[in-house]
């Protein structure tokens, strides 16, 4: 009987509890909470949007119709979208895309990011290591105010349920038709204006939270399951090295190509940077080329779009990857080729030959967790170099100065430039130490170049030479662009103006005979990506049809 009295006494006190907290919870239809909802996204969520829509309309107080009308037009269109779900995956819904908005905006407001669907496949392609450098206790108060605070709020919300569902219905499409009709109207009478933002600054849809988000999942999407799977198709399958450069008598040779990370024409000393970032590799006898333009901003982009012959402006992933590229090529016509990674992988380009992961070694000096240096890469060369015994193309993928963590890549005896900014909150460091750390990583990666280089020079049973060029270039708080992966339409030259130079060894030179006083003329004039899948076969004499001259700087050069 006492049992009974206890449980009854706890049913009560739980029903009193319930009745006492209900007072604080609002009654509104589904219709307000998402119009209340798509007014805080609007605010809060994108401060981004409304920094680059101010270039294109310019001052509040000169052109505040215009604005009147974006913000009424966006908050009718986030209405209409969000309103279309079912009363029941309301909160739901909601409370993912006030989660969703919360991690994009903090990225855009504090990185410059645009979010795009190129942008969601680099963190999808992101490793653990990667992907944990992105996170800081920096991020946890806007993710809580934005966040998870708006959510614990929502839930507070009942959602009132119609008498019927034919009330339902009508009081749904009612609401929907007013959203649909304000849009229009303000698209109607604006329509000059909205059609000028929409030429001229395209990249405001990139902004804007959480259509921006949604946008780059569909596209994601799409690629990953809309594309029909494609036969391979064959690049150059008359491929052949002249006779004269294979000789009997000839040592093997061994080319390296080192394609960088995130590395920018601007802080490379070899490029006019007033500081010297790159002192030893300023000693040796270098082609710089001095104008040089990344196929891409990010390096899922760029790096396939550099071994492919389509070109940056012909440029598609799909077709990409549905045929070969010029390391195909290179197999074909008869070189051994190798891919050593010391980044996230090759993006697919070494699918077809020999990959060898170096970013999980387990060197102690080198290595801790998912990382390693590239000093890493001068270990996995001296393992093999003394093995070759044919004719050899090795690429090698430096981890160079990836963001957003660069004081992550250098080794403490390389940091020559001091302070240093030893957060990934980049745009809370200040100016001189974000620099610094940037440019220490351009020093270390000096280091590692000049030592590759002595070393191939070293190797006299082999003929070498060493072609580097980054994959994209980087922002470090210019104009608010922080990092890489701005659509190229807008990105800065910080992000696609990238340092290349070609060393060869004294026999290699020999063998190849490149007439050096149109290798010095041809070194400054433009070029970019583009000429890498020319480039290789003309410095490695291969002959193809498929080789472009308009687009290989050293075409005129050759002098067999």
């Amino acid at each position: 009987m006492e049992a009974s009295w206890r449980i009854a006494g706890h049913v009560e006190t739980a029903k009193y509890n319930w009745q006492a907290c209900s007072k604080y919870r609002v009654h509104v239809s589904s219709e307000m909470l998402v119009l209340f909802t798509s007014a805080f996204l609007l605010i809060t969520a994108n401060l981004s949007f409304w920094k680059r829509l101010s270039i294109g309309l310019g001052e509040f107080s000169q052109a505040w119709p215009s604005y009147i009308a974006v913000a009424g037009f966006l908050l009718a269109f986030l209405s209409l979208f969000l309103a279309l779900a079912p009363r029941i995956l309301i909160k739901p819904l909601l409370s993912l895309i006030f989660i969703i908005c919360a991690f994009s905006a903090y990225f855009m407001d504090s990185y410059g990011a645009v979010i795009d669907r190129h942008a969601l496949q680099s963190v999808m392609e992101s490793d653990a290591r990667e992907s944990a450098e992105w996170l800081s206790s920096a991020m946890l108060w806007p993710l809580l105010m934005f966040g998870f605070l708006p959510v614990t709020l929502l839930w507070k919300f009942v959602i009132v349920k119609p008498r019927n569902l034919r009330t339902a219905i009508k009081r749904k499409a009612l609401f929907l038709s007013v959203c649909a009709g304000t849009a229009a109207l303000i698209l109607v009478l604006n329509f000059q204006t909205f059609s000028s933002l929409g030429r001229n600054h395209a990249v405001l849809r990139d902004l804007f939270n959480p259509v921006n988000v949604i946008n780059a999942v569909r596209g994601q999407l799409k690629r990953s399951f809309a594309a029909e799977p494609r036969v391979l198709q064959t690049i150059a399958p008359d491929a052949q090295r002249r006779p004269s450069f294979i000789g009997i008598d000839r040592k093997p040779l061994l080319f390296v190509l080192v394609i960088g990370e995130s590395a920018r024409a601007a802080s490379f000393g070899l490029h006019g940077y007033a500081r010297n970032t790159t002192p030893e590799l300023a000693k040796l006898p270098l082609t710089v080329f001095t104008h040089v333009q990344s196929c891409g901003t990010n390096t899922a982009t760029s790096v396939p779009c550099m071994f492919s012959n389509l070109g940056r402006q012909a440029y598609d992933e799909n077709t990409a990857n549905s045929q070969e590229n010029v390391l195909d090529v290179i197999k074909r016509a008869g070189f051994n080729v190798l891919w050593l990674d010391n980044n996230t992988g090759s993006k697919n380009v070494a699918r077809r030959i020999e990959e060898i992961d170096l970013a999980h070694g387990n060197d102690a000096n080198l290595c801790a967790g998912d990382s390693c240096y590239d000093e890493i890469m001068l270990q996995a060369l001296e393992a093999r170099i003394d093995t070759i015994k044919v004719d050899t193309v090795i690429v090698l993928h430096a981890l160079g100065s990836h963001g957003p963590a660069y004081f992550q890549r250098t080794p403490a005896k390389f940091a020559k430039f001091q302070p240093i900014c030893e957060s990934v909150e980049l745009h809370h460091c200040s100016r001189d130490a974000l620099i610094n750390s940037y440019d220490n990583s351009i020093v270390y990666t000096d280091f590692v170049l000049s030592e590759l280089i002595a070393r191939l020079n070293q190797k006299t049973t082999l003929d070498t030479a060493l072609l580097y060029v980054s994959d994209h270039g980087e922002s470090t708080g210019e104009n608010g662009f922080y990092l890489h992966g701005a659509p190229f339409a807008i990105a800065p030259d910080e992000q696609t103006q990238i340092p290349m130079f070609l060393w060869q060894s004294a026999q290699f030179s020999a063998r190849r005979k490149l007439d050096m006083h149109c290798v010095s003329r041809a070194r400054i004039k433009p070029t970019s990506h583009d000429a890498l899948f020319p480039m290789l076969l003309d410095l490695l004499d291969v002959r193809t049809g498929a080789y472009i001259a308009e687009r290989d700087p050293l075409a005129a050069c050759s002098a067999n």
